[in-house]
């Protein structure tokens, strides 16, 4: 199990808008979702619309390198990078512990 995060890495992880939203859209899903399907449900909250296929590439990109390992690395979520699946993390209350602050 991952060391919770620390005040400024709270911080950190919560800096980024794509970030929070990954975390939010995880917290109402039970099953895993492949990073395509959620790179598009990112691109679309963030574009208030539905997106390209290369905005939703980009978006894919960027979970892939940055973000997801960020958050995988604090045991918020799962990520199978070889099978590019996601997964909520299994204990809820470590994202509740890192939004209240």
């Amino acid at each position: 199990m991952a060391e919770p995060p620390n005040m400024d890495e709270r911080y950190r992880l919560l800096a980024s808008q794509r970030r929070r939203l990954v975390l939010e859209h995880l917290a109402g899903r039970a099953d895993p979702i492949d990073l395509t399907a959620l790179a598009s449900a990112i691109a679309t909250r963030e574009q208030n619309h539905d997106t390209g296929h290369e905005c939703v590439e980009h978006v894919a990109i960027t979970l892939h390198h940055v973000h997801l390992p960020m958050l995988s690395q604090f045991g918020l979520l799962e990520y199978d990078a070889g099978n590019e699946r996601v997964e909520s993390c299994p204990s809820r209350a470590d994202i509740r512990a890192l939004t209240t602050m």
